[in-house]
């Protein structure tokens, strides 16, 4: 319990004053939760719900000089089970999907933003908008992009017609709800290993509704 709270105290006092994390050297493990050398943690205050403190790693091409608008792209992670001490777990997604080395071979942005854990599922996840009994709750996400994609327009030199989010699992079903919700702003979705839409039972359960 004191490890946990010495860590908590960290992360919620320090960490946010410092603004990013140092970067740690990519490994050779594409699963492996670290970040490659040119992507920052990033924190920011977004979305209309209590617990809007939120984190992302961002990754900005070398070749970036803000004399050009340049498209972005948001990568969304899937459910990551785990501890709770496992403060930030979209960097995974980073050298999971290589969409950084594609970035820096075709100029983009790229933004991996991280969900809220679950305690009673022990999972880190999304709060996608249609899936009743949703986890986790009191999670504004869809503001939290909406709010991300401005912060990225005002801070870096963005082509607003080229806005895209990707993302699997979890993640894919929060793709949907950003092509939904913000269709005013991404211009497209390509959602991995993931389904739209669902229906509540009696019993209150969910289960996905069926292609037509």
């Amino acid at each position: 319990i004191g490890i946990f709270v010495c860590m908590l105290l960290i992360t919620t006092c320090v960490v946010p004053v410092m603004g990013k994390l140092i970067n740690v050297k990519k490994s050779s493990n594409s699963m492996k939760p670290l970040p490659s050398g040119n992507t920052s943690l990033k924190f920011m205050i977004a979305g209309n719900a209590p617990r809007a403190f939120r984190s992302y790693w961002l990754h900005v091409p070398p070749s970036y000089d803000d004399s050009e608008a340049v498209p972005l792209v948001i990568v969304l992670h899937g459910s990551t089970s785990g501890s709770p001490l496992w403060f930030f777990r979209s960097c995974w997604m980073e050298n999971y999907t290589e969409f950084s080395e594609k970035a820096d071979e075709k100029g983009f942005i790229v933004v991996y933003p991280n969900g809220k854990y679950s305690f009673k599922f022990t999972q880190w996840c999304y709060s996608y908008g249609y899936l009743p009994n949703e986890f986790p709750k009191f999670v504004d996400d869809v503001g939290f992009l909406r709010d991300l994609i401005d912060k990225m327009k005002q801070d870096y030199t963005i082509n607003s017609s080229r806005i895209y989010v990707t993302g699997i699992s979890d993640g894919a079903f929060m793709t949907y709800s950003a092509g939904a919700y913000l269709s005013d702003t991404v211009a497209a979705i390509a959602p991995a290993a993931g389904v739209i839409g669902c229906r509540a039972s009696e019993n209150d359960t969910w289960s996905f509704i069926p292609d037509p």
